[in-house]
C-alpha cells in the first residue's frame, strides 16, 4: 500500500474546487505524479481504477499517463462521473449524453462542489479527451449493475469501449440469515411489533430532496403506526420530531449486529432517489429479508425479483402496500438467504474480475 497524496494537498484542492478555481477531478499535479511514479515502479500487468475521489488525484492526468504507457486498464463505474465528466449521480439530466457534452449545470454545487463557476463543459471535454487516447485493446469498463452498464452506453465519453457488468460482492460469512439472535437489545425490540429496517449512515435526513429518502421514511411511519421502523443512524437532529414508531438505533457496532437487524426485520427499506448498486439490497437478501423501495436505478436491477418490490420514486402509497404485503406473507427467510448468498458473494465478484483481467491480458497479447 502506498500513500501518494498529502492531507494538505487534498485540503487545498477541496478549497479551490468549492470556488470553481480547479476542476473536481483535476488539480493535484504533484500527488498524481507520485502515483504515476509508483505505477512505473510496480509495473503491474493491469491497472484497475475504482471510484477515485476528486480530492486525491487528477483523473485526467492519470488517464493520459496510463494511455501513453499503453497500460492495460480496467475502469469500474461505481458512480457515474467517468461517463458524465463530473456527476456522481446525474439523475434525470441527459446533457452528458450529447456529443457536445455538459454546461450550464442545473445542480452545479451538488454535482461539482463548485459554488461559483460552472466548469462542467470543460470537465466533460477533458474526460472524453483523456479516454480517447486509449486503444480499445488497452481499456475495458466494468459496471456494478446492469443499469450502470446501460447508462454508460449512452455516453460519448466511453461508449466506444467494451463494458461488462461485475456486481459488487459482500462477505457472506457475515451477512446470512441469523436464526439465533445474540444481541439483547435486538431481542427486546423484536418481541411485540413487526420491524422494518432502514439503514443510513450518520443521521436521518428529512429534506425532501435528500438522496437517501429520510423524508419519505417519516411519511411512511406516520401512516403505519403499528410497525416499528429501526433506523441505524448515529444520531437524530434535535430540531426534528420523529414519529414514536421510528427508533434511532445509533451506530451499529459490528457487521454481525447489522446482520441480526436485517434478519429480524420483515422488510428492508431502500428509499434512495438514485443508487448505482445498493449494498443494502444485497445484504438484506443474504440475511433472508425482502427489500421494498423506490426505483432508483441500480437496486431494481440487482435485487431478486421474487423477494423485492420497487415502486416509482415518491410513491408512498405503493411502499406502504408493499410493506404490508411483506409482513403478511411471512417469507421463508432461509429460502431467501440460500438463493441470495451465491449471487452476492465476494467470491463471485473476485472470480468475475479475474476473468476480466485474464481476458484483457489475453487480447493484448493476441
Amino acid at each position: 500500500m502506498h500513500k501518494y497524496c498529502l492531507e494538505i494537498e487534498a485540503k487545498i484542492h477541496s478549497l479551490f474546487m468549492r470556488f470553481g478555481m480547479t476542476l473536481q477531478y483535476g488539480g493535484l499535479f504533484f500527488a498524481t505524479k507520485r502515483l504515476c511514479g509508483i505505477i512505473n515502479k510496480e509495473s503491474p500487468d493491469v491497472v484497475h481504477l475504482h471510484c477515485l475521489n476528486g480530492s486525491c488525484v487528477n483523473v485526467f492526468l492519470l488517464l493520459r499517463f496510463l494511455a501513453n504507457k499503453k497500460c492495460l486498464t480496467v475502469v469500474t463505474n461505481h458512480a457515474e462521473f467517468y461517463y458524465t465528466g463530473s456527476c456522481g449521480h446525474a439523475y434525470d439530466c441527459i446533457k452528458w449524453t450529447s456529443k457536445h457534452g455538459c454546461g450550464r449545470c442545473p445542480r452545479l454545487n451538488e454535482s461539482t462542489c463548485s459554488r461559483l463557476f460552472d466548469n462542467t463543459g470543460l470537465a466533460w471535454k477533458r474526460m472524453k479527451r483523456a479516454f480517447s487516447l486509449f486503444s480499445k485493446e488497452n481499456l475495458v469498463f466494468t459496471a456494478v449493475s446492469p443499469w450502470v452498464l446501460d447508462r454508460s452506453k449512452l455516453s460519448p465519453i466511453v461508449n466506444s469501449f467494451n463494458c461488462v457488468t461485475v456486481p459488487n460482492g459482500l462477505d457472506t460469512t457475515v451477512f446470512y440469515y441469523r436464526r439465533i439472535i445474540r444481541t439483547k437489545r435486538i431481542i427486546n425490540v423484536s418481541k411485540n411489533k413487526s420491524l422494518v429496517y432502514f439503514p443510513v449512515a450518520s443521521f436521518i435526513p428529512v429534506d425532501r430532496n435528500d438522496n437517501k429518502g429520510g423524508y419519505y421514511l417519516v411519511e411512511i411511519a406516520k401512516r403505519l403506526p403499528d410497525i416499528l421502523f429501526i433506523v441505524s443512524a448515529l444520531y437524530q437532529r434535535i430540531d426534528i420530531n420523529l414519529p414514536s414508531n421510528v427508533l434511532i438505533w445509533g451506530g451499529v457496532t459490528s457487521s454481525d449486529e447489522m446482520a441480526e437487524l436485517y434478519s429480524v426485520s420483515s422488510a428492508t427499506l431502500v428509499l434512495s432517489r438514485r443508487e448505482t448498486y445498493s449494498m443494502t439490497c444485497a445484504e438484506s437478501l443474504c440475511c433472508g429479508t425482502p427489500v421494498v423501495g423506490f426505483k432508483a436505478g441500480g437496486p431494481e436491477t440487482i435485487a431478486i425479483p421474487d423477494y423485492s418490490c420497487f415502486v416509482d420514486y415518491g410513491d408512498v402509497t405503493g411502499i406502504m402496500s408493499s410493506l404490508l404485503t411483506c409482513i403478511e406473507r411471512k417469507t421463508n427467510k432461509e429460502t431467501v438467504s440460500e438463493r441470495a448468498l451465491p449471487l452476492y458473494s465476494k467470491e463471485r465478484m473476485i472470480d468475475s474480475y479475474c476473468d476480466v483481467y485474464s481476458s484483457h491480458i489475453k487480447k493484448s497479447h493476441s
